[in-house]
């Protein structure tokens, strides 16, 4: 497959770096290690991987052996262009790093199945304020719940157990505020005892109706059977953006001690798979899945943010090393790189190959901005120049999975899914902020994103707003995203997208040869430039999507730019277009050989074309039948092949397709005869999307 060589070819290439001198040594890591030892000899190797980088110099390679690491791993030095320094796992073994620790010590009944223990650590995410819990705790690595309502039943941390309003009203806790401060949530359901929430936390999705909005967290300020009044919580109310109403999700967690000890005590509010701590006691709460005291080693909780520590670091290979319940960054200063001199982190180089990287981020914060909190803090923090990630998987996290910025990074052959559970605006994977703090853009420049799998999140797949071209030339492209395979996102917010960005000039970013499907709903997008400019959109398929493209634009900020190129756009709508915008014009942009539902909805939602789409070259799209295509009405979502047919005689519904296109340069495919219309070309083996990591393989 295409996707394999190049995933295989990018590893060749990187890895040909590795060679150093004829003295390069060999480090072994073992859990059985003794950290006294030299470590270079296989019979006697060291405890910690730590203690091996302190002595590695350039050229030489840690190997380490099967087990569970717990401790964060810094460098105190880098490696040469020509002599890396290389950390792997010995001959394939099952290496993890852990941002856990076993709750050592006796378990205690204290009833209802409840047993508590000594826990002399309260994680905290340095990223979130001090008044929210980041502690995350594991029953035989399965993460368990802080103690909430309603009870989780769903194993699906995407798509969890959720409240929703039967209606939602809003008040004022002073008269002389100007507007009111606090939503009360009426839910009939709510029979739980109401002392027990009373101080706790609530989260609420903005999202609802087919409108804008993303998680938030606020602070009940009291309860009675059937309602819960809250503050900190959006209270502008009605169906626009951030309404919240009638069907809003909701759900309370993180109770507080004293609420707990006057409502029946600790033990009374946990269910089956939830934990409580008291932290003033050092004590942890759990009730384990199936209510049976836990055996020895099987409760872990987070204890460490970051396994590798790699700021300021260069040319080192992380081969084989997978994570848990711990991320990795290349930036101490990652949070507000964007308000940093300098603006670029000074790592480079840094390759991360064939890792898993599971529970990488965990909060439960939405105080802060809706479009700017996680971004640069949550997932992987890969930031600086020229870093590669490949072959690896990315799943679990309460925000991104990898956020990535700086300069001419790769982001290949990789499978993403399961993230992004708290709805925040950071999407699955985030390439920086452009604001927040301050009006200050974040540098993140000519990075390349291709051949990954995305897949399962209730917002975003790829958010791409800080995203820039530093050519700004529309015919020289150095940021790229491509070849990837996204579906079943924005599974539980709107007015989003698979690919996403808002309010960009975006030089010429290109974004091509994506296969986008499964997002049904009112305003879910296959790719969005909502208010961005500067994009080139071209051999991409998007269907069972509602909209699959849109370049919203105010006419108002100049021309837009944007080429829109052989695309194939299929909205599951009887009446939905392929592009929609909500504006009447969009100067300077091209759009050509597509082909699409409806054609192109210009100047307003939900209706036909209510105007021409002024001030673009528009030319070579048709409107898209099932007759035109290879298998487009397969139930089999995945299965379906928007290629093109073979006409059968001249004249038939294909022959308005095949080389019925126009020339559009540097963006043709290999072409037979003239060009064709669509994102396939006739008679030339169709490209590919999407990570197979089952083949991909790195030269040792």
């Amino acid at each position: 497959m295409r996707s394999i060589l190049f995933s295989v070819g990018v590893a060749a290439t990187t890895f040909g770096l590795m060679g150093g001198s004829a003295e390069a040594a060999s480090y072994y890591v073992s859990p059985q290690g003794n950290d006294a030892n030299p470590g270079t000899a296989l019979g006697a190797p060291l405890r910690t991987i730590q203690k091996a980088i302190n002595a590695a110099q350039p050229g030489d390679t840690i190997l380490v052996r099967d087990g569970t690491y717990r401790e964060t791993v810094s460098t105190p030095r880098s490696g040469t262009a020509t002599a890396r320094i290389t950390i792997q796992n010995y001959q394939n073994e099952a290496v993890i790093v852990s941002g856990t620790d076993p709750i050592a010590g006796d378990w205690t009944a204290d009833g209802n199945e409840v047993y508590r223990a000594a826990m002399p650590w309260n994680y905290h995410f340095e990223n979130e304020r001090n008044d929210y819990n980041s502690n995350q705790v594991f029953h035989n690595g399965q993460m368990m719940e802080l103690v909430r309502w309603p009870n989780q039943t769903s194993r699906d941390l995407v798509r969890p157990t959720l409240a929703y309003a039967d209606s939602v009203t809003f008040s004022k806790s002073d008269p002389a505020l100007k507007s009111n401060d606090l939503a009360t949530f009426h839910e009939a359901d709510f029979t739980d005892n109401p002392a027990r929430w009373v101080g706790a936390k609530i989260w609420v999705n903005l999202s609802r109706n087919g409108t804008d909005g993303q998680g938030q967290t606020g602070v009940v300020v009291s309860a009675t059977n059937g309602t819960i009044t809250a503050r900190n919580i959006d209270t502008r109310g009605g169906n626009g953006a951030w309404g919240i109403g009638t069907g809003t999700e909701f759900y309370l967690f993180q109770p507080t001690l004293t609420a707990l000890q006057n409502s029946g005590g600790i033990a009374a509010a946990l269910d089956r798979g939830e934990w409580f701590i008291d932290t003033d006691a050092k004590q942890i709460y759990v009730r384990t899945p199936d209510g049976k005291k836990p055996a020895a080693g099987a409760i872990e909780a987070k204890r460490r943010t970051y396994g590798f520590n790699l700021d300021g670091d260069s040319y080192l290979t992380l081969r084989g090393i997978n994570l848990f319940a711990t991320s990795l960054t290349t930036d101490n200063l990652a949070a507000n790189r964007n308000a940093t001199p300098g603006g670029v982190a000074d790592s480079s180089n840094i390759v991360i190959d064939s890792m898993k990287a599971h529970h990488v981020s965990h909060f439960t914060d939405l105080t802060g901005n809706y479009q700017m909190q996680w971004q640069q803090k949550s997932g992987l923090i890969l930031s600086g120049t020229n870093h590669t990630f490949q072959n690896s998987e990315v799943r679990y996290s309460a925000g991104s999975g990898l956020s990535v910025f700086g300069r001419e990074s790769k982001v290949l052959n990789n499978v993403f899914r399961d993230l992004n559970f708290s709805v925040s605006e950071a999407g699955m994977v985030n390439f920086g902020k452009t604001y927040d703090p301050g009006n200050f853009v974040v540098v993140s420049e000519d990075h390349e994103f291709g051949y990954n799998t995305l897949y399962n999140s209730p917002q975003q797949g790829i958010n791409f707003r800080a995203l820039k071209n530093s050519t700004k030339s529309p015919t020289y492209v150095r940021a790229r995203i491509h070849h990837n395979l996204i579906h079943d996102v924005m599974l539980r917010s709107f007015d989003s997208a698979a690919i996403d960005s808002l309010g960009t000039n975006h030089q010429y970013v290109r974004i091509d040869h994506n296969v986008i499907y499964n997002l049904q709903g009112e305003r879910r997008y296959g790719i969005y430039f909502d208010f961005a400019s500067h994009g080139i959109v071209d051999h991409n398929v998007v269907y069972n999507v509602t909209r699959p493209f849109n370049i919203n634009w105010d006419p108002a900020r100049g021309p837009q730019n944007m080429w829109i190129l052989n695309n194939v756009g299929i909205s599951d709508l009887p009446k939905g277009a392929g592009l929609d915008t909500g504006s009447p014009s969009s100067e300077g942009s091209i759009i050509r050989n597509n082909i699409w539902s409806n054609g192109i909805h210009a100047g307003g939602w939900n209706g036909g074309v209510t105007t021409p789409l002024a001030k673009a070259t528009i030319s070579n799209n048709i409107l898209a039948s099932d007759a035109l295509f290879l298998d487009s009405t397969n139930p089999n979502m995945a299965r379906r092949s928007y290629g093109l047919k073979m006409p059968p005689i001249s004249g038939s519904t294909a022959s308005t397709t095949i080389n019925r296109g126009v020339e559009v340069p540097p963006y043709d495919d290999k072409v037979v005869g003239l060009p064709d219309i669509g994102a396939y070309e006739y008679g030339v083996a169709p490209w590919t999307v999407g990570a197979n990591l089952v083949k991909a393989t790195s030269p040792r």
